[in-house]
């Protein structure tokens, strides 16, 4: 059986999430960020009843998912919460003994937070199979090259002074990055096709190589790379479908500019060449 690591990454404050069941709302820590696949949501300290688990937590974030799209004042928020990975764990308050100690050991624990917390990570460890998360190669990431990923993103998100203050905040804040990433990837997708392009010029200067491929195979060759990279480019963009789609429309429309330019000179240099 694989070895599973729960790690925790805590928000404490900076991420509240408001409801009118639930004034003061209870402190929110995130287990997996945007990296992941899935988003648990911990809520720990409930009062409000005394159900706890995932049940009750769905329940919860049912009706906070309600709240936000009453209000429309956090779509980002709202996205997050609606995608199918996120999921909501109520855990009652740990005790006292607990938020005493200098060590906070599981020793130091009310017997129905450690059983609540035990019963959550149990069914991380069940579910761990199913959430496989792979690199843009298609290699499967290990604990630790995921781990250092998230480092990586927490880091650069320091150096880029992120506001995480409020919902809304973090939203703007990932919505932001998501924004950085796609334009990243789709800058490196129009670098590699203009070399493409160049290698192409390049390879058929002579009249024996441009002679054998006609201006009709080369627009094919052309429109075939730019198929595949249009394919791949596509599964590496973050964000809703719409986000991804006008992305790549606008990516094509240089893409086929490029394409453009590039296929008049070829037809003369070949009929050029033809006619020598």
């Amino acid at each position: 059986m694989p070895r599973v690591s729960v790690s925790m990454a805590g928000l404490d404050n900076s991420l509240q999430l408001w409801s009118p069941l639930c004034a003061p709302s209870p402190s929110v820590t995130l287990l997996l960020c945007s990296l992941l696949q899935r988003l648990d949501l911990l809520v720990r300290d409930w009062q409000l009843s005394g159900a706890y688990g995932t049940d009750a937590g769905q329940e919860y974030l049912g009706e906070i998912t309600q709240d936000l799209e009453v209000s429309a004042e956090q779509p980002l928020v709202l996205e997050a919460l609606r995608a199918s990975g996120t999921r909501c764990y109520l855990l009652p308050h740990p005790g006292t003994q607990f938020t005493r100690s200098r060590a906070g050991t599981p020793d130091d624990m009310d017997e129905d937070f450690w059983q609540c917390l035990c019963e959550y990570v149990t069914s991380v460890v069940h579910s761990a199979g199913t959430h496989v998360r792979t690199d843009r190669a298609g290699q499967v990431l290990t604990g630790a090259q995921l781990a250092a990923r998230i480092k990586g993103v927490s880091r650069y998100r320091k150096t880029q002074r992120y506001d995480f203050s409020s919902p809304m905040k973090m939203a703007e804040a990932f919505a932001v990055m998501r924004q950085e990433l796609n334009r990243r990837v789709a800058e490196a997708t129009r670098r590699e096709y203009d070399q493409f392009v160049q290698e192409l010029d390049r390879d058929h200067q002579s009249m024996s190589s441009c002679l054998r491929v006609k201006p009709l195979e080369m627009q094919r060759r052309l429109e075939g790379k730019r198929q595949e990279l249009l394919k791949r480019c596509r599964g590496e963009l973050r964000g809703e479908d719409p986000q991804k789609q006008a992305a790549l429309e606008e990516l094509k429309k240089e893409l086929d500019k490029q394409m453009a330019e590039f296929l008049p000179r070829y037809e003369q240099r070949f009929k050029v060449k033809k006619d020598e």
